[in-house]
């Protein structure tokens, strides 16, 4: 799978694969975003106004603690997110 790597950018109005893409020092305005489970990596990123979704082992995931009862019940729904800024790797 291709990495894209974005640095000191803002991007708006774009979907990504997580594991795809490895953001640093980024602003993401509206984007969707998509996580399947794998390893991502964000840097001192800003997510503004993005939309979150779950995709194969992280939807299972989600389901999973759903059904534990530690998460909403229900099917996994888009998370919004209005900012945020971290890493995870």
């Amino acid at each position: 799978m291709p990495i894209n790597i974005y640095e000191g950018v803002t991007l708006e109005r774009k979907a990504f694969v997580m594991e795809e893409n490895i953001f640093r020092n980024c602003t993401l305005i509206e984007c969707s975003l998509f996580y399947s489970g794998g390893v991502v990596e964000w840097v001192n990123t800003n997510f503004q106004n993005c939309t979150w979704g779950f995709r194969g082992p992280a939807r299972e995931t989600i389901q999973v603690l759903s059904m534990l009862g530690l998460l909403k019940s229900g099917p996994p729904q888009p998370i919004h997110t209005p900012s945020t800024t971290g890493q995870m790797n």
